[in-house]
């Protein structure tokens, strides 16, 4: 690979109308990053000196990217004038110069290293179109002895040309000399009446450059146009994702069911059952049951933990070894000992709840009064009895036990019990009298 400076630039400027959104399809998320995120986070692993984004002013800022260039194409007149844009902002001593799209999100860095380690002037990617998008509008490929001489775009194209499998991704790599010499000579004399940077190749070959495809995978140049683009490649992400987890040593039951963030780790011999949502910042470690129709985000699950089905932990909370939720219990910032237990339709939020503490079916933290979060602390081997309410800032000592229905609304001392009831009242007969009364008035009704 060349050891010259290497720059980037990134066309994402496209006013995105075939997505019918009122945010770019760039932003548009995949597995936790957006479209134009994972193109940026690929080509941050290569050894590029600078990026230089393109983008339209009706776009919000471009925030999470200021440590890239920003160059602002205020009209769009076509892929050549969109990198003439981003050219104008190339560093003199970058030698060669990457354009590519930033709605190709498959893109790897194994192809992209391919492409840096061509010699040729000009080199572009292609792909072969599948047999089932024989008709698809990207520009062909012509080549004269297997070297890439012209491009021409679909709609420019006669019946024959269409009908060729070869396409253009919009990917290149050329060098800054011969960008800056070719691209002022792009016309825009074609059917659109835009400047198609597709024109590098013939004017390349008539300026006595060198000229080179590199073929590709057709699904890892694929560009997102529509929400049913943006599907397909979501799909292809999430099948990578899997597949890199399940070469460690997570099983998957109905794998395609699941859905993962680019962050999310699992760890050896962890079972995710059907219908399981991990979001962003995830980290499960070793032997790890995860039961169907859980929603993960933010949390940490250490070895030997059992959560589900049907279970919501989110908001940096952490669950020790040996820890099991079951069905229905939501956990928000909570802190749950080794071989803690909450089985059943709990809600623990801003909790810490020490190691063996069993947690009764229908216990909810009140945490939050209105203005402020408060916090529930929870010691060793405590037993929370069912239907209990913990009205935070409150602590349940070690060994302590709260009864059945209690509303606990001051700290528990060690080992003790705590009962907090409205005494029950019963009286007799009235259930029969009101009985009497309502089916008399209801048969009255009738009557009328």
């Amino acid at each position: 690979m060349t050891s010259q400076k290497i720059g980037c630039i990134v066309l994402a400027a496209g006013q995105s109308k075939r997505f019918k959104s009122s945010i770019s399809k760039i932003f548009h998320d995949l597995a936790g990053r957006s479209v134009l995120g994972h193109v940026l986070h690929t080509l941050e692993q290569l050894p590029i000196t600078e990026i230089i984004i393109v983008a339209s002013p009706l776009t919000p800022v471009y925030s999470d990217y200021k440590h890239h260039k920003i160059a602002i194409q205020n009209e769009q007149l076509g892929t050549a004038h969109a990198a003439m844009t981003g050219m104008n902002q190339l560093s003199d001593d970058i030698s060669d110069v990457i354009i590519l799209c930033g709605d190709t999100p498959l893109l790897t860095i194994e192809t992209l290293t391919k492409l840096l380690a061509s010699s040729a002037d000009l080199t572009l990617l292609s792909a072969t179109l599948p047999d089932n998008q024989r008709n698809a509008s990207y520009g062909r490929i012509v080549f004269n002895n297997d070297r890439p001489c012209r491009i021409t775009e679909y709609k420019d194209a006669d019946e024959m040309l269409r009908n060729s499998p070869l396409i253009n991704s919009g990917v290149y790599k050329i060098n800054q000399k011969l960008l800056r010499k070719l691209i002022p000579l792009i016309s825009n004399a074609n059917a659109a009446s835009e400047y198609y940077l597709t024109d590098l190749v013939h004017l390349a070959i008539e300026h006595d450059a060198t000229t080179k495809a590199i073929n590709v995978d057709f699904d890892e140049v694929a560009g997102i146009n529509t929400r049913e683009d943006l599907e397909k490649v979501d799909s292809i992400i999430q099948e990578r994702l899997r597949a890199v987890l399940m070469m460690k040593g997570v099983t998957f039951q109905q794998p395609h069911t699941t859905r993962l963030s680019i962050d999310t780790c699992i760890g050896q011999d962890t079972t995710v059952e059907p219908s399981v949502v991990f979001k962003k910042g995830v980290n499960v470690e070793n032997n790890v049951k995860i039961k169907s129709f859980c929603y993960l985000e933010d949390c940490t699950l250490r070895s030997g933990v059992s959560v589900g089905p049907h279970a919501h932990i989110r908001g940096g909370s952490v669950l020790d070894e040996g820890a099991e939720i079951g069905n229905f219990v939501e956990l928000k910032a909570t802190h749950l000992g080794k071989k803690a237990k909450a089985k059943h339709l709990t809600y623990l939020g801003d909790t810490t709840v020490g190691e063996a503490s069993n947690i009764g079916a229908g216990t909810i933290t009140a945490n939050y009064d209105g203005f402020l979060k408060h916090k529930t602390k929870i010691g060793e081997r405590v037993h929370i009895g069912v239907d209990t309410i913990l009205v935070a800032p409150v602590f349940i000592g070690n060994d302590a036990m709260t009864a059945a229905g209690s509303v606990i609304t001051n700290d528990v001392p060690t080992d003790a019990l705590a009962i907090n009831r409205i005494p029950q009242t019963n009286k007799h007969e009235w259930a029969k009298h009101y009985k009497t009364k309502m089916k008399a008035k209801k048969d009255g009704l009738k009557q009328g």
